[in-house]
């Protein structure tokens, strides 16, 4: 064999081991890769799990999370509410208070013209226009001057507690004892001094037959209740048995009686009337101790209720 042979076959023998040498390489990078690759994957899978894992508490914490928001929305929503209603309600009675704060302005500045108008619409009219109210009234009193009789009722009676409540400190502060008899009786006059304008000026007994209509007549039965529950109050009467409605009942027989007397008074400072008055004391056995009650005062009250409504006609 000749040398270039021997050459040539050492380079084909150098190039098979070669080529056997990449083959090997390659081999064992296809294994490296393959081995690598699952190890990969299996540590994919084991983080996804363990993130599962990690997710499922996180999850179920926004579930709370998200329903408290929605419980405390569902409160905000029914304390919005309440406070709303709270709000309407406030508006609602600050808006009475203003309405009735008006009608009492009216109704006070109206009896300025009670004298001359009488118990009107009219006398409203005039009394809102003092005050620069205008074209309200009709919308205010429904029931026109019976509305404005028993306002200046239920006003003087007011007037007269706060009377009482100073002749009784007066006495107590002088450490004098309270007369009962004359301190019941000083009332009485005060009270019906009250009306001594409109009974000279000659409407008074239009007020007493307003007050005597039939939708009139609970209310106005009620400040007379009123009344003479005041008076023997501040009397000092602390009886608790049927001497309590006596008393009262008693009481409302005189005023009543004595008013509608007042109405036909011409003398001096109604000198007559405190004279019938007294007399009308003097029937009942006493103050305070009071004898039993008349069999009928309805019948006594109903006659004067008459009396009045045909002093009224009189008068118009």
């Amino acid at each position: 064999m000749s040398v270039a042979t021997r050459s040539a076959n050492f380079i084909k023998i150098s190039k098979l081991r070669n080529l056997t040498l990449k083959s090997r390489l390659l081999n064992q990078e296809c294994c490296l890769k393959v081995c690598v690759v699952p190890q990969n994957l299996i540590s994919c899978h084991s983080f996804s799990t363990e993130c599962k894992k990690a997710e499922e508490p996180q999850s179920s914490h926004k579930a709370e999370s998200d329903e408290k928001k929605s419980n405390d929305k569902r409160k905000d929503t029914w304390t919005e509410a309440e406070e709303n209603e709270k709000r309407e309600k406030e508006n609602r009675r600050k808006e009475a208070d203003r309405e009735q704060n008006i009608k009492t302005q009216i109704l006070n500045a109206a009896l300025n013209h009670v004298k001359t108008q009488g118990w009107s619409k009219l006398s409203l009219s005039s009394g809102a226009e003092d005050l620069g109210y205008i074209s309200i009234v009709s919308g205010l009193f429904d029931r026109e001057g019976d509305e404005l009789v028993l306002h200046h009722v239920k006003t003087c009676n007011k007037k007269l507690d706060t009377w009482m409540s100073n002749e009784v400190s007066r006495y107590k502060e002088s450490g004098t004892k309270l007369p009962i008899t004359n301190f019941i009786k000083s009332a009485v006059k005060e009270r019906l001094l009250m009306n001594s304008e409109f009974i000279q000026a000659g409407v008074w007994g239009e007020a007493l037959a307003l007050m005597a209509k039939p939708q009139n007549i609970p209310e106005s039965v009620g400040y007379l209740q009123e009344l003479c529950d005041d008076i023997w109050h501040r009397a000092g009467d602390t009886s608790a048995d049927l001497n309590w409605y006596s008393k009262r009942m008693l009481l409302a027989g005189i005023i009543s009686s004595t008013e509608v007397f007042m109405i036909q008074d011409l003398s001096s400072n109604f000198e007559e009337t405190w004279k019938f008055m007294d007399r009308r004391f003097e029937d009942i056995s006493g103050v305070p101790q009071l004898g039993k009650l008349p069999q009928d005062v309805s019948g006594i009250l109903s006659g004067l209720v008459t009396t009045a409504k045909n002093i009224a006609g009189i008068q118009k």
